[in-house]
């Protein structure tokens, strides 16, 4: 199968292979196993033999219900939703956005159905929100971090996403009529900053310690948790 970091979907440029990054001992997370993504805003029959060609079967949606999901009626995938939110509002300052990431995590019983499904799951996982960065990348970090990567990797992964998130917002400020770079700084949490995943990885380790440690609690057993370190390391 050939591989794409970056998936060329045609209306998610932020869809990208969580495969590749290097592990300590030599090894590196699988390619072909997860994916992390942007919501796709019109599917083509490109898109459609793309995620066939990477054996993608499964996608989970972490969306409030009722948004467009091209995924939803796609043959051959299995559509899994789990509305993944934190506070009432957006971030109003720069430390607001890592409470929000661990509001998130909070969500327990949200978060267990998504890494219960995504153990399970036979064949490639397709996990994705609006632009790709917030929950998707929660789920991301937590499953980097279940695999053993280092900060620094889970950090870049995190950071990867800003040139598209990016040219998302411009596109916004441009259907809005504003000027974008005032509009996309007004916007603390429009940015993919690596600080704020740094933050957020701090405060988690003092309240759960592993990502192991985590799933055990919210409620994952041990032959689970094992699936999914399966699924993600490919040892040297």
């Amino acid at each position: 199968m050939r591989h794409f970091k970056r998936l060329p979907f045609s209306s998610a440029p932020n869809a990208r292979d969580l495969g590749g990054v290097p592990l300590p001992g030599g090894g590196q997370t699988r390619w072909g196993v997860f994916y992390r993504s942007a919501a796709p805003t019109a599917f083509t029959p490109e898109d459609l033999a793309l995620c066939k060609s990477q054996g993608i079967s499964h996608v989970v949606d972490l969306r409030a219900p009722g948004g467009y999901s091209p995924f939803r009626e796609a043959p051959g995938i299995a559509y899994h939703n789990f509305p993944l939110t934190g506070p009432d509002q957006n971030p109003q300052n720069d430390e607001d956005v890592p409470r929000t990431y661990m509001a998130m995590v909070d969500k327990q019983e949200t978060f267990r159905g998504i890494f219960q499904t995504l153990s399970a799951a036979e064949g490639a996982c397709l996990y994705h929100c609006f632009a790709g960065k917030d929950r998707t990348g929660m789920v991301s970090a937590l499953l980097l971090l279940l695999a053993g990567a280092g900060d620094a990797d889970i950090l870049a992964d995190y950071a990867a996403s800003y040139p598209y998130v990016i040219a998302l917002n411009r596109a916004e400020a441009e259907r809005r009529g504003e000027a974008w770079q005032p509009y996309v700084e007004s916007l603390c949490w429009a940015a993919s900053r690596p600080e704020f995943l740094e933050h957020f990885l701090w405060v988690f380790r003092e309240k759960y310690g592993t990502a192991g440690r985590y799933l055990s609690r919210i409620g994952l057993t041990e032959p689970e948790i094992s699936r999914l370190r399966q699924k993600l390391r490919e040892d040297r």
